[in-house]
């Protein structure tokens, strides 16, 4: 590339920035919010016109928390161009620099056929990690990192007993929160958020986290398939709809995260949030009979009535409830007629649930075999459970 620049006669002209993915097929690596699957490299070249916009001499290295999105705006201010006031990130060339920032954030969404979400916020030397799927394992099942002969392999040797209890944790459930010190702990293997040694470096960070998804207004607490049913509805894009007034992200936010801390103590408020009037918060509410089926007693009969919601991803969650709090007839019928629903984002996170489910799904195993027809992400999932679950 920089031979191409050279030839053209560019070169003295051109700043050159090259960096690096996060990752292919390793395990957590690609789609994985631990070091491993967010450190990322980088070099940016000047040219001797431009050396007084650099940072620091040749071969030197910065030490500066930053994110991808930080590119945008650090392109806009060393051109000169003013950083418009909604773009995120930090410009960290240029006359519009920012001071260097506490924080870089992370997020953790639909990874091709698999639904989980978690957000992270990495400062100097802490990793905080907060699951809002914590009845999701980490190692779901995804085509493309199956490829990896070691992925399979590892899955092998847990299904055989042969790993140890941190290289189990990779295929079991997770805890609401993470916390890791980075600097002891670079594989980030010691989860220190049950630590009252750490209780004020978690509450920092996790308000940090909290001030950071209400500020970007992260649209990702609606399931994607309530996210286009409400664009559709208002005409609007997921940006407008997130910053109007049919998202009231404050309430979402505190039912999500109430439903996901695996405290039983949040379950008679949720119970009432299950009438709420947004779907999204009565997603979150029922999502908590999931994530704790144990601690849901009484909570059948609001959860059967979510059955017939407007909302579609709120039915996935409620019949997903009910067959793991033992009400498996009245869950798995629910379940049968969303696989095949006309929106392939709310087909994708039933086929989801019935993977998540296991044996206990093999009743709709016929729904998701004719589920294939619909292509793409949904095909995919669709054949992972049929193999894997005996269909």
């Amino acid at each position: 590339i920089l031979e191409e620049v050279e030839d053209r006669g560019l070169a003295e002209n051109t700043i050159v920035f090259y960096y690096g993915d996060h990752g292919g097929v390793l395990p957590r690596s690609k789609r994985f919010v631990f070091e491993s699957g967010t450190r990322v490299p980088m070099i940016v070249r000047f040219p001797d016109k431009y050396k007084h916009l650099a940072p620091g001499k040749a071969d030197s290295r910065k030490d500066r928390l930053g994110s991808f999105v930080d590119l945008a705006p650090t392109v806009l201010s060393l051109a000169g161009v003013e950083v418009p006031e909604y773009m995120q990130g930090n410009a960290f060339l240029g006359e519009q620099k920012t001071e260097d920032p506490e924080y870089a954030y992370f997020f953790r969404g639909r990874m091709d056929e698999r639904y989980d979400m978690m957000r992270a916020v990495r400062g100097r030397r802490y990793l905080y990690i907060r699951n809002y799927m914590p009845h999701r394992i980490y190692g779901q099942h995804l085509r493309y990192l199956w490829r990896a002969q070691s992925t399979r392999a590892w899955q092998e040797a847990y299904r055989q007993g042969e790993c140890n209890e941190v290289q189990s944790r990779f295929w079991q459930t997770k805890p609401p929160e993470e916390l890791y010190d980075t600097d002891t702990d670079p594989h980030n293997v010691h989860n220190l958020a049950d630590d009252p040694d750490y209780r004020s470096v978690l509450k920092r960070m996790r308000r940090a986290n909290r001030g950071h998804l209400l500020d970007i207004r992260d649209v990702g607490f609606l399931p994607e398939g309530e996210m286009l049913r409400r664009t559709e509805k208002h005409d609007c894009t997921p940006h407008e709809l997130a910053h109007g007034e049919h998202y009231p992200l404050e309430r979402i936010m505190e039912t999500a995260e109430m439903a996901t801390a695996r405290d039983p103590d949040h379950l008679p408020e949720l119970r009432k949030r299950m009438k709420d009037p947004d779907g999204a918060v009565r997603y979150w509410a029922a999502t908590a009979f999931a994530v704790m089926p144990d601690e849901g007693d009484g909570a059948a009969s609001e959860l059967r009535g979510l059955l017939d919601d407007p909302a579609p991803d709120v039915r996935v969650t409620a019949a997903e409830a009910l067959c793991r709090m033992g009400h498996t007839e009245d869950g798995l019928a629910a379940v049968e007629k969303l696989v095949g629903h006309s929106r392939n984002k709310v087909a994708l996170r039933a086929v989801n649930v019935v993977q998540s489910l296991g044996q206990k799904a093999a009743p709709v195993l016929d729904a998701v075999r004719a589920a294939r027809k619909k292509g793409g992400y949904v095909k995919r999932a669709a054949k992972t459970a049929l193999e894997t679950l005996g269909g």
